[in-house]
C-alpha cells in the first residue's frame, strides 16, 4: 500500500484509524492501538480517550456539545468544518478550547451559546461564518474574542453550577451556586437527551422559579436520575436563558409508594366523602364531617415503613372542594 506524501497535509480533516476488536460486542472503530473509541451523540462525534469532539454528521440544525459526554474539553480542529445545515450551537460548561477552523464555513450558523469555561478560541475558528453571533456572559473570554473579531455578541445569564447532590431515602437535595439572572430552574430527568440535557418522563420533576442555593426533590420514585439547571433573565415578555449547568446523577434505591389519586369527592351539606386510589390500603374511603363553609384543596399522601423510617409518596393531584 502506498500513501502520497501530502495525503495527510496539515489542512486536511483526517482521523487515521484501524479496525480493532468490538467493545462489548459493539462494532466501533479503534482510533489507536490503545483502544480509543468514537461515540456519536446527537450527531456529534466524540473521541473518548482524547477528551475532544472530532466530527459532526451535518444532519441537523440545532446542535449541542457537552462536556459531560465522554469528558470532552476540546472542540477539535475542523470538527464542524463546512457544516452548512447547522443553525444554532449550544456549548455546555466544561468545554475549554475551540481549535483551528473548528466551525470554518458554517454559512448558516446564526447563534452560538458559549459558557465561561471556554478560555481559548483559535483565530480562524469561526472564519467564513457570515451570520454568526455569540451569546455569552458579560466579561467572558468569548465576549472579548467576539469584540476582537467583529462578531455580534449578546449577553445571557451565567449558568448555575451544581456543587453537590445528596440523596436521603427518596429525597434528593441539589446544592447550586454561581448563577446570575432573575432565577433558575432545575430539572430532575429520567434519561439523557441527545443534546446532553436531562429529559423528564415518568417520575421526572422540574423546580421552577428558584433563587436560593438549594433545591429539594421529595418523594422521588425508585430509579436513576440526571440533574441539570438553567438560569434565566426576564425582560417584560422576553426571556434570556443561560446555557445548561453541569449534569449530575442520583440514584434512589428505596421503593417509593405509588402516587395516590382522588377518584371521587362528594359534598353533602357540611360533610365530605372521599374515595382514593391507592395500593394495598386499609381503607379507600375517607369521610370528613362538619366542615366550615369555604374553599378547600384536598390532597392525599401515602407512606410505607422501611427500617423504622416512613417513606412517603408524592402528594396526589389536588382537588378543589367548595363547602357552602
Amino acid at each position: 500500500m502506498n500513501i502520497a506524501d501530502d495525503a495527510f497535509d496539515p489542512d486536511s480533516k483526517v482521523i487515521v484509524s484501524t479496525i480493532g476488536q468490538p467493545y462489548e460486542e459493539r462494532p466501533y472503530f479503534v482510533l489507536d492501538m490503545e483502544g480509543g473509541l468514537l461515540w456519536d451523540e446527537g450527531g456529534v462525534l466524540y473521541w473518548d480517550t482524547m477528551d475532544r469532539v472530532v466530527d459532526f454528521f451535518n444532519d441537523r440544525e440545532n446542535v449541542t456539545v457537552s462536556h459531560d459526554l465522554w469528558a470532552a474539553t476540546i472542540i477539535g480542529r475542523k470538527s464542524f468544518y463546512g457544516a452548512d445545515k447547522m443553525k444554532t450551537l449550544t456549548i455546555l460548561p466544561g468545554i475549554e478550547t475551540i481549535e483551528t477552523k473548528a466551525f470554518y464555513g458554517c454559512v448558516n450558523l446564526t447563534a452560538v451559546n458559549i459558557p465561561d469555561s471556554v478560555t481559548e478560541i483559535a483565530e480562524d475558528a469561526f472564519d467564513s461564518c457570515p451570520k454568526v453571533s455569540f451569546y455569552t456572559t458579560k466579561g467572558s473570554y468569548a465576549e472579548a474574542y467576539a469584540r476582537q473579531h467583529g462578531i455580534p455578541v449578546s449577553y445571557i445569564p451565567k449558568a448555575p453550577h451544581i456543587d453537590q447532590v445528596t440523596v436521603y431515602n427518596n429525597m434528593i437535595t441539589v446544592d447550586v451556586s454561581g448563577f446570575s439572572g432573575d432565577a433558575y430552574y432545575c430539572v430532575l430527568g429520567t434519561r439523557m437527551g441527545e443534546n446532553g440535557v436531562p429529559v423528564r418522563e415518568n417520575g421526572g420533576r422540574i423546580a421552577v422559579g428558584q433563587t436560593g442555593r438549594k433545591v429539594v426533590f421529595r418523594n422521588v420514585p425508585e430509579g436513576n436520575y440526571y440533574i441539570a439547571a438553567r438560569a434565566l433573565t426576564v425582560n417584560g415578555t422576553e426571556k434570556d436563558y443561560s446555557v445548561w449547568s453541569n449534569v449530575e446523577d442520583a440514584d434512589i434505591s428505596v421503593e417509593t409508594p405509588k402516587r395516590p389519586r382522588i377518584t371521587n369527592a362528594k359534598v353533602s351539606g357540611k360533610n365530605l366523602s372521599v374515595t382514593v386510589d391507592v395500593i394495598n390500603p386499609k381503607k379507600k374511603n375517607v369521610s370528613l364531617k362538619n366542615l366550615k363553609a369555604g374553599t378547600y384543596y384536598l390532597g392525599i399522601q401515602t407512606y410505607r415503613i422501611e427500617d423504622g423510617n416512613r417513606i412517603y409518596s408524592q402528594w396526589s393531584p389536588l382537588k378543589k372542594i367548595v363547602i357552602r
